[in-house]
């Protein structure tokens, strides 16, 4: 922060939070950078929820769609991406054909990690991270 004339940004910030709320809004059409055609997209998901004692519980989805086969696996952890993204390169894909079966994915799994439909009222999903990889 010895710069002059540099702020920093984050969290709270009010350019990262009109990006962030700009972001999250239903309409928002984004894109995947990648080098050609991906053959997998990675979807993370942040699950919480408040239990019986009003206590905010949760949990990461790592989820992996092949292109190919429209197949959608859940992972146990998040897995790095190892494809640089070069600005000459930039490829954009449409993500929306995949949209529903990374959706159906997620709710499967939710209902597997918290199979009484009670605790799973008022459930908070967020998508935290979207990208491509061959």
């Amino acid at each position: 922060m010895r710069t002059r004339n540099c702020e920093l940004a984050g969290l709270g910030h009010p350019i990262v939070d009109a990006l962030i709320k700009e972001v999250r809004k239903p309409g928002f059409q984004g894109g995947i950078c990648g080098t050609g055609e991906a053959k997998y997209i990675y979807a993370h998901y942040l699950v919480q929820y408040k239990d019986s004692n009003g206590h905010l519980k949760g949990r990461t989805f790592n989820l992996l769609y092949s292109t190919k086969t429209r197949e959608v696996k859940s992972l146990k952890r998040f897995e790095p991406l190892k494809v640089a993204c070069e600005k000459k390169d930039r490829n954009h894909i449409d993500v929306s054909k995949t949209r529903e079966g990374i959706e159906a994915a997620l709710q499967n799994a939710i209902i597997e990690w918290l199979p009484d439909r009670q605790s799973r009222t008022g459930l908070q999903i967020s998508l935290v991270g979207l990208h491509g990889a061959n």
